[in-house]
């Protein structure tokens, strides 16, 4: 039982020290994954009322595979959500 312990100590203390390094390195291979897409992105990131368009407009950004069609859907998408907050904080 001893053994186990001491093997569980020397473990925690060689991790305890290198923690950070670990933490940045996982986060940078996740970012590598979590980035957009830019032929896609338009697809999956838009907010929850206007995401119904991509009933119509997705298959064209998919269709399409350019990244100016891309960046113009985005662009549309998020006109809206740009305006909401200028008045709530203009409000505010």
């Amino acid at each position: 039982m001893n053994l186990i312990v001491a093997m569980l100590a020397y473990s925690y203390k060689k991790h305890h020290k290198q923690r950070v390094v670990l933490y940045l390195l996982s986060t940078l291979s996740v970012r590598e994954i979590s980035e957009a897409d830019e032929k896609y992105s338009a697809v999956i990131s838009a907010p929850f009322p206007l995401n119904l368009l991509n009933l119509v407009l997705g298959s064209i950004v998919l269709g399409a595979k350019n990244p100016k069609v891309n960046l113009i859907l985005l662009h549309l998408y998020f006109i809206p959500v740009n305006l909401v907050c200028l008045v709530i904080f203009t409000v505010y």
